[in-house]
């Protein structure tokens, strides 16, 4: 029998942890409301905007792991990749991106728009990843109900 979280592996993942109440949460706020949308736009096509929530906002500040630095500093001599580095951003935006739409849909949003991120170098080891948008309630166009 198919799991009524469809493919979405990380909500699969967390309903196969011990029950807690913010994966609890997580599971009944993906079953009401459709997944997050996220644009850099003002619009999005097909779309209209029924209700804006407001700015919305997620963070995340990361440090570089010291052993991985020392042998970074050893590959870039060589090629100049900053293969680790980059695996932290990565991280670091995947973060703030999730804490961005956990805002948005404790605020009654199904999307965020005019999606903006910012990357700040705290420290020589330390870096900010910060997303920002506009939290929207958004249905297809020509669909029957509120508005």
């Amino acid at each position: 029998m198919p799991s009524p979280l469809g493919s979405n592996r990380a909500l699969q993942g967390l309903a196969s942890k011990r029950p807690s109440t913010r994966n609890l949460i997580a599971l009944v706020l993906h079953a009401i409301l459709p997944d997050m949308t996220l644009v850099t736009t003002e619009t999005i096509p097909g779309q209209e905007i029924l209700a804006v929530h407001g700015i919305v906002e997620g963070n995340s500040v990361r440090m570089r792991h010291v052993g991985k630095d020392v042998a970074q500093s050893f590959k870039n001599l060589l090629s100049g990749d900053l293969a680790a580095h980059a695996e932290m951003l990565a991280a670091a935006r995947k973060e703030a991106v999730e804490r961005l739409t956990q805002q948005a849909t404790a605020l009654g949003g199904n999307a965020v728009v005019n999606v903006r991120f910012a990357t700040t170098a705290i420290t020589a080891s330390v870096a900010e990843v910060f997303v920002y948008g506009t939290a929207v309630t958004v249905r297809p166009f020509g669909t029957p109900g509120v508005g």
